[in-house]
Formats: C-alpha cells, structure tokens, sequence
C-alpha cells in the first residue's frame, strides 16, 4: 500500500501511467516517475495516432481506457499485450483479451469517435500573450527554425503515420518501449500557453531543454541553437514566455519536484478573479 501511495502521489495533477497496470513499470531507471501529462482530448479533427507512442487511434484509446483502466463492464482487444517480456502484468492477468459481460462499452465508440475529433482547441484569451513575440514566433517556427518540417500546420503535427523512433527525436527509449510500436509521434505543438509544455514522450520538460539541439538521429531536425534560444523566449507561434513559464508544471518540474494540486488550483483561483 505504502508503494502505490508513493507511485500515485508521484505524478502530479494532470499526469497518469496508462501502461502501469499492463508492464508494471512503477519508475523511470533514474527513479523518477514514470506517467506522462495526459493527452488532450480537443483539437484532434485530422489528427493519426494522438497519444505520445501512437498506441492507438482514438477509438482504440477509448476502449483500453475504458476497459481497462476504469475497469467497465466491456471488450477490450490486443493480442499485442501478451508478449510476457513486454507487458508481464497484462499477459498474466489476461487484460489484453478482456470481455466484460454486459458490454456497455462498445456500442458508444461511434458516438465517441464523432464527438471528439469535433472539440476545437480553445483559443488563448486577448491579452494573455504579447501579440508581437508571435508575429515573431510564428515566422521561426515555421521557417529557421523548421518546427513546422514536424509539427506542420494547422495540425501541428505531421498528417499521416506520425510516429518516429526515440533516437530520430532524441529522446530516451524508456516511454517509447512501454508501447508496442516501440516509437514516439510527433506531439502536437499547441496550447503551450494552457498545458505544460511536453516532450515527444510526453514528460514534462523546460522550454529550453526541449528545443536545444541533439546530436541523436539522421532525421533529427531540432532547430539550430540561436533559432532554439529565440523560440524559448515563446510559447507556440511566440506565446509570450511569460505564459508557457508560468505553468506549475514548468516550475516544479524545473526545479525536480512534482507539481501539486494546490499548484494548478492556484491560476484556476487567479482566472476566476479575472
């Protein structure tokens, strides 16, 4: 008990570990947590493969979650999770091949899968960013800086089979090889302002850290180091700074702690006197 209190408390609000019950895999080599921020469920129109290793499409997704980590009464599919060297929890407890009885799940895909690709990203309120810095932004992202040859608009990131291998990225192997593809896609680039900012495997990371050139990859196509210092003073298409850094998620993070719930509730309380 002491254990899972010590991994559940480890996340942070608005991070999860969906593979935890499928690997066991309760922290990252270097002892920290292993979940990742949870993938937004809006602006998805167009959209592949929209979790951080491309585990799935969005019904598929609704269906793991559904199934087995609500634990409802429904099918859940994937002969993928018995391989007992990669997934020793599922292939033991047999969730990879989970029929609940009655099956509440299945018959509402559909309506799911119409309702969420129809959720348009929110747009940043007036004057929450500095209107030149994205005049700014927009023109290194999209040029010197070539985030756009990825994360290409308006999509923000790449239509198609939008997965890569850790090493193309330059990110560790660890998130990618929880998932049976074995890679990680090319997260979409988008509300920097409203969620913390993540890396192609979906932790938390400093702005900076993230755009600094890699020498990982012949694909590697993060931005040369003066395009990458002029782009950390931004959020998305040059969101101020200020915006992207004031999440609590980059706070804590940066400085090796955890966020809290009293972090996120917080700007919640600042927004509602606005």
């Amino acid at each position: 008990m002491d254990l899972g209190k010590k991994v559940l408390e480890s996340w942070g609000p608005g991070r999860f570990d969906a593979e935890l019950d499928k690997d066991g895999k309760a922290f990252r080599p270097d002892g920290k947590q292993a979940g990742t921020l949870i993938p937004p469920a809006f602006g998805l129109a167009g959209v592949n493969l929209h979790t951080w290793t491309g585990f799935g499409s969005v019904p598929y997704w609704n269906a793991f979650v559904a199934v087995t980590e609500m634990h409802g009464s429904g099918v859940y599919v994937d002969a993928r999770l018995k391989d007992a060297a990669q997934f020793p929890v599922a292939a033991r407890s047999g969730s990879w091949d989970t029929r609940g009885t009655p099956d509440k799940v299945t018959a509402k895909l559909a309506a799911l899968h119409s309702y969420q690709p129809a959720i348009p990203a929110p747009r940043p309120p007036a004057g929450s960013f500095d209107a030149r810095a994205f005049v700014r932004g927009k023109a290194l992202f999209e040029g010197k800086a070539r985030c756009a040859t990825c994360h290409v608009p308006p999509l923000y990131t790449e239509p198609g089979h939008n997965l890569h291998t850790p090493s193309e990225i330059g990110v560790d192997a660890f998130q990618a090889d929880r998932s049976p593809p074995r890679p990680v896609d090319a997260p979409k680039a988008r509300l920097l302002s409203r969620r913390a900012l993540r890396d192609a495997s979906g932790r938390c990371e400093p702005l900076r850290r993230v755009l600094q050139p890699r020498p990982h990859g012949a694909r590697e196509k993060r931005p040369d180091p003066a395009s990458a210092r002029a782009l950390a003073g931004r959020g998305r298409h040059g969101e101020s700074r200020r915006a992207v850094t004031s999440s609590p998620c980059w706070r804590r993070e940066a400085e090796g702690r955890p966020p809290t719930n009293a972090d996120v509730a917080r700007p919640r309380a600042r927004a509602r006197r606005r």
